[in-house]
């Protein structure tokens, strides 16, 4: 079941571009939707890879990323690193659901900003708070630096996350 779940999903992402491509009004291309799909797809991609992790059974994808760095974690790290990873379900979640909503609600100048803009921005905040958040409620050992953080992601990526 889960396999035709995904091949839909998969289908739908491909048709869904390709119709609104020739499906404009007049023969014309609608490169809005096509926009709308991409930052759309972006967001609900990112969403279910971070909110898949949060399920019964699964280790948390932000507690991977930090197992890199420190085997050892301590039920305190193990329970920030899964609230992280939920932060950033809700974070990507919400973004998607904006970006419908200005699209679809508003002038596409605006939907553009954001999708353009605004996006990268809210990413950025979002690093800069869960920085803080994890200087305020964990212990110094437990904490890495933004290199550090990079570092163990790519040790997560060339090991044990293949």
């Amino acid at each position: 079941m889960r396999r035709i779940l995904r091949g839909l999903v998969a289908l739908g992402c491909v048709a869904y571009p390709l119709v609104a491509l020739w499906a404009g009004r007049h023969g014309q291309p609608r490169f809005a939707d096509l926009a709308l799909a991409e930052h759309l797809g972006s967001m609900l991609v990112l969403g279910v890879v971070f909110g898949n992790t949060l399920r019964p059974g699964r280790t948390p994808l932000v507690t991977r990323f930090a197992a890199a760095r420190q085997p050892a974690m301590s039920p305190r790290l193990r329970c920030y690193t899964r609230g992280v990873t939920a932060a950033w379900t809700l974070f990507f979640a919400a973004m998607a659901a904006a970006s419908v909503l200005l699209f679809v609600l508003g002038p596409l100048r605006d939907w553009a900003w954001f999708a353009s803009v605004g996006t990268p921005l809210l990413v950025a905040a979002m690093f800069v708070l869960e920085y803080l958040a994890r200087r305020a409620w964990l212990d110094a050992h437990e904490q890495a630096g933004p290199f550090e953080a990079i570092r163990a992601y790519m040790a997560y990526r060339m090991g044990a996350g293949r």
